[in-house]
């Protein structure tokens, strides 16, 4: 990507931000390096990675880098690395199993990362290596080898010795003699601290005199030779120590490769993480992504180097005093929309700020990093970047701001790649007002016919004009508020923007005279200009608000058209629920006054068997009138004839009707040789070898056959009889024949109310208690009367 375009996005200013949330230095590099991806494959990888780790810190904790340093490799072949170079190995495959474990948690799955670290099984034998040879401390261990160990061991033994020897002389010598009783150590070994004026009374061998000349540090010679063996012992130990680290330096140049691989992997891993904890910091997102680029939509996008949310960041990096809520920028570009938009309006007030935070914000996401933008947004994928923004001019090569945008631009048109994003501040300006105006209008049309993306900030009112009237063209401005003559800060779509320098002037409070004279002097084509673009704009905003009230009107009469299908449902539901609920209650309310009024029947039964018969006639005829169709358990409107084959529906059984008497509503049916009296009210007409096909036109209702039992249990006395003679009404009525009344043992109260009432009943003919294989003592089995 352009260095020129980065640095006109303040892209180094964003990375010096980001690099404060890495935990190495290494990782502040990386940071510091950072550039968008253009490859689409590379920054879906990127973003997942960073979702990934932000997931993880969430889920399994904060991951630590503390403590890594990058560090040599290879040594070569007879030399041995240095010692803090082999401590800082040891601390790094440390962090480096702490971040294979945190990557492997099971609580949160994490593919794309998984692919930065690479196996731990070529660096495992150096890890243990290195733990065996280094304590906590970093010091070699006495266990680093067999050898070292007994060195040690027979070197303390050895200076214990010289110890005790020394103090036995000390207190045979006293503080008449020596300066100190305690012994010291001088060119390495163990010496006695004597008066100089009685050194003569200790025989033995000079090392040193105190700078004073009043003290003599002499060996005495009963331990020369205990010394000579401590000496010994500490070049011995120093050899083999030697030995170690050459041997520990081999197997580490030996894994150099797989060293070099972790290290990198840990460093790309501060990168990610430096990524997800800036996103975190300024509560971030990736934005929807749209590869076909037909989309480009920011919403409530923030500029990260204003966003009050990295007070903390920026005021690290340079200092600055804590910024203010600032003005989001929303933007919504497509594909057949507008995709160049002409953005104008007051100095100072804002565009420049509003072009760098849409290029700051894509480029950002491409890179990696979580961007602060609210739910909603769309970013295109772009393959190519171009940004020119503020003051380009370079001293060196003798170019003026205006020279200097052009070269930038002749290269970018060069190396143009698609789709793109160009972002051209103040197009047109730095020349001649004309020419430049002209050169702007073609630049943006050379541009506007490739694929991408456009945005521009002008004061010319030409390229306003232009972008009125081309295709694909939009303007948008600043806003400008009117009262207090300041901005807003805030991108309107849709409206040209005036540059308000006349007014910026008076409130600045210029003399009047000078004003009235600008304002007269203005060519009478710009003032013209200006006109036309004023009587645009308002004709728009007619059009938007006659579009608007389109919309609304449209949208008033989608609504009453959703409530319309509502009611419309409502209103089949009320039918369906008047035909399948309200009518069979309206006839069962028709056939109780009708039985009452029928005096003159010889029984109630006898009754119930008229109307019955007449029920189907009169629910077909009600629901013909409400013009529903029932539906449900299914109620004939002519009893079956001899030779039907129906459906008994309490054994699941088909069978052929052999006998038909329609005074009791009663039917005789062959069942595979068999013969089962039953109800007309139990059977169901069928085909021949089929089911549930109706053979005498008859239509359905939502009538439930009475159950052929019913539960007491928990019930008192007195309810329980008001159940049971309902019960056994509309039994009796479906002519059931038998039912099963459970009541349960306990007290034995409910048994006997319950056997009281049936023993008077008018509809039981005779009951009985039921077998073990039906409840027992605790139900009865009753017999019903003939209807």
């Amino acid at each position: 990507m352009d260095e020129r375009t980065l640095k006109a996005l303040e892209w180094d200013r964003v990375l010096m931000l980001l690099s404060l949330c890495a935990s190495t230095d290494e990782g502040r590099r990386l940071a510091a390096g950072l550039i968008p991806a253009l490859e689409p494959k590379s920054v879906s990888l990127r973003q997942q990675r960073v979702k990934e780790f932000a997931e993880g810190e969430t889920l399994c904790g904060r991951l630590s880098l503390e403590g890594y340093r990058r560090s040599e490799t290879k040594a070569p072949e007879g030399v041995s690395l240095p010692v803090e170079t082999l401590r800082n190995l040891r601390t790094n495959l440390r962090i480096y199993r702490a971040v294979l474990a945190w990557l492997q948690d099971p609580s949160c799955d994490r593919p794309a990362l998984r692919q930065v670290a690479p196996s731990y099984a070529e660096a495992a034998s150096l890890g243990a290596l290195l733990e065996r040879v280094f304590d906590d401390k970093g010091e070699i261990r006495d266990g680093a080898s067999p050898e070292l160990q007994r060195l040690r061991n027979e070197r303390e033994g050895a200076r214990s010795r010289v110890f005790s020897m020394m103090e036995e002389m000390a207190a045979k010598l006293g503080s008449a003699v020596l300066r100190q009783e305690s012994c010291t150590v001088r060119n390495g070994r163990l010496v006695l601290s004597v008066q100089a004026s009685r050194k003569s009374e200790v025989k033995g061998i000079l090392h040193d005199s105190s700078s004073t000349g009043a003290t003599a540090f002499i060996e005495p010679l009963e331990a020369v030779e205990l010394n000579n063996r401590l000496s010994d012992l500490d070049a011995l130990e120093r050899e083999e120590i030697e030995r170690i680290l050459l041997e520990v330096s081999a197997k580490a140049s030996a894994s150099s490769a797989a060293l070099e691989a972790i290290q990198t992997a840990i460093e790309e891993l501060d990168l990610i993480a430096a990524c997800a904890r800036f996103g975190r910091a300024v509560a971030g997102r990736f934005p929807e992504s749209d590869s076909s680029g037909a989309i480009f939509k920011i919403v409530e996008g923030r500029h990260p180097l204003l966003d009050p949310r990295l007070n903390g960041l920026r005021a690290r990096a340079w200092g600055e005093a804590e910024r203010q809520n600032t003005v989001p920028l929303n933007l919504e570009m497509a594909y057949g929309k507008v995709r160049t938009l002409v953005v104008s309006g007051p100095n100072a007030g804002g565009k420049s700020v509003a072009l760098k935070t849409a290029g700051l914000l894509c480029a950002m996401s491409q890179a990696g990093i979580p961007v602060p933008v609210a739910e909603g947004s769309v970013f295109p994928l772009f393959a190519f970047f171009y940004a020119s923004v503020g003051d380009s001019q370079s001293i060196l090569d003798s170019l003026s701001t205006f020279s200097a945008r052009m070269v930038h631009l002749k290269e970018a048109i060069r190396d143009l790649g698609e789709p793109f994003l160009a972002i051209l501040d103040e197009l047109g300006s730095g020349t001649d007002p004309v020419e430049g105006a002209a050169l702007g209008e073609a630049i943006l049309a050379y541009l506007h016919g490739r694929r991408g993306y456009i945005l521009c900030s002008t004061h010319q009112e030409a390229l306003k004009a232009r972008a009125w009237i081309t295709p694909g063209m939009g303007n948008g401005c600043m806003e400008f508020s009117e009262g207090d003559l300041r901005p807003t800060f805030r991108l309107i779509m849709g409206r040209a923007g005036q540059s308000r320098a006349l007014e910026t002037a008076e409130a600045a409070g210029l003399p009047a005279e000078i004003l009235a004279a600008a304002r007269a002097s203005m060519p009478k084509e710009e003032r013209r200009l200006k006109e036309v673009i004023e009587a645009l704009e308002a004709e728009k905003a007619a059009l938007g608000a006659e579009r608007a009230m389109a919309a609304e009107a449209q949208e008033a009469a989608r609504g009453w058209q959703e409530r319309l299908k509502g009611e419309m449902a409502l209103l089949q539901e009320a039918r369906k629920r008047f035909a399948e609920e309200e009518l069979p209650r309206r006839i069962r309310k028709a056939e109780e006054l009708f039985l009452g009024e029928l005096k003159s029947e010889a029984s109630r039964q006898a009754v119930r068997r008229v109307a019955k018969r007449e029920a189907p006639r009169v629910i077909e005829s009600a629901a013909r009138e409400a013009g529903v169709a029932v539906s449900g358990a299914r109620v004939w409107s002519a009893m079956p004839d001899k030779g039907d084959w129906v459906l008994v529906r309490a054994y699941g059984l088909k069978g052929k009707v052999t006998a038909v008497d329609p005074a009791t509503m009663k039917l005789r049916v062959d069942v595979d040789g068999k013969t089962l009296q039953v109800g007309a009210a139990d059977v169901e007409p069928i085909s021949a070898g089929a089911s549930g096909v109706p053979s005498h036109g008859g239509f359905a209702v939502n009538a439930k056959a009475a159950s052929s039992e019913i539960n007491l249990i928990g019930q008192t006395v007195e309810e329980a009889v008001q159940a049971l003679d309902s019960f056994l009404d509309r039994a009796t009525m479906e002519s059931l024949g038998h039912v099963r009344v459970i009541h349960g043992i306990g007290t034995g109260r409910l048994r006997t109310g319950i056997h009281a009432y049936l023993k008077k009943s008018p509809y039981v003919k005779s009951y009985e208690e039921a077998p073990p294989s039906m409840g027992g003592a605790g139900a009865t089995l009753v017999t019903l009367r003939d209807g």
